[in-house]
């Protein structure tokens, strides 16, 4: 009857066995160190993709496992990105990446996408459609940007697709600020023609809030 009594009132000192309120006090202030850790937090979190659901068959669900668990690449999978542009290219594409010194397989196959993407929308799909790793995903910066400095005149296409990858993950966005302060240590490198069409593109990117003015830094 002491229990029922105890756990009516809600007092949990009276419960017999011997309760230690303090142990609970002690576990409580570990949970809350525990959850105010954001290096905690974040060496917890599992870095899961929209790739790795679609993958499923192929990689199987890793995730289940553990964020410890490393994927394997096969050979086959390496050599996946030389096949792609060998088969979704004309020969037109291929020797114009190759004038653009587009020199890995990586460089080519996003260069080919951008360049037969039929607008902004259905560049951005194929794009991510390529299944490139983290580290290849810094391709579609330099490329993207380059492509835009050797237009004739601006073309806000690439502009607008610089903008979607920054929206979408701000890895992107990272990658984009490095390489436009690479780009500044290089502007003595550029023609007139250059300089104009990066200068349009960096005024419409601050304006997207897709770079901010820490670049100037």
């Amino acid at each position: 009857m002491d229990t029922i009594k105890s756990l009516k009132n809600n007092d949990v000192r009276k419960l017999p066995g011997g309760f230690e309120p303090e142990r609970i006090d002690r576990l409580r202030k570990i949970y809350r160190n525990l959850v105010k850790d954001k290096t905690v937090q974040h060496a917890n979190m599992l870095n899961v993709g929209l790739q790795d659901f679609l993958n499923v068959k192929e990689q199987g669900r890793w995730w289940i496992v553990g964020s410890a668990w490393q994927k394997q690449i096969s050979q086959d999978n390496k050599n996946n990105h030389n096949q792609q542009v060998e088969q979704r290219f004309n020969e037109k594409i291929t020797k114009l990446a190759k004038h653009q010194h587009m020199n890995t397989d990586v460089r080519r196959l996003v260069f080919g996408t951008l360049l037969t993407g039929e607008d902004c929308d259905d560049a951005v799909e194929k794009l991510h459609k390529l299944n490139l790793s983290k580290v290849q995903e810094r391709e579609i910066i330099h490329v993207t940007v380059h492509c835009c400095l050797h237009e004739k005149g601006y073309n806000p296409y690439y502009t607008l697709i610089l903008q979607r990858f920054c929206a979408y993950d701000r890895r992107f966005q990272i990658s984009l600020q490095y390489h436009t302060w690479d780009r500044f240590k290089d502007l003595s490198l550029l023609n007139d023609k250059q300089l104009a069409n990066f200068g349009s593109a960096l005024s419409q990117l601050l304006l997207s809030k897709s770079l901010t003015l820490n670049i100037f830094k």
